[in-house]
């Protein structure tokens, strides 16, 4: 699982509002708002070309260890794929 990457896509919009991400899933109208721990991950997720480089870069602006933050990380990825709002890339 480690070698995925994310991409947004074509159905969803994504939008900055201060510290937050507004995303809205436009097949299904629903609108979600991430906290600015969510961007970060989103942003992580989205930058780097696997789940190692996204915890790694995640490691540099937290302070937890990298097997929570492994573990929080694949649980916002898997959720967020679940629901439309990323797309695996290199399956």
């Amino acid at each position: 699982m480690s070698e995925l990457a994310f991409e947004i896509p074509s159905n969803v919009i994504c939008q900055a509002v201060d510290k937050d991400l507004v995303v809205l899933n436009t097949d299904t109208e629903v609108y979600y708002s991430l906290d600015s721990i969510g961007k970060d991950f989103w942003e992580a997720a989205l930058a780097n070309p696997n789940a190692n480089a996204a915890v790694a870069s995640l490691l540099e602006k937290y302070d937890a260890s990298e097997q929570i933050l492994r573990q929080d990380y694949l649980k916002f990825t898997n959720q967020l794929t679940e629901m439309g709002l990323l797309k695996k890339i290199g399956a």
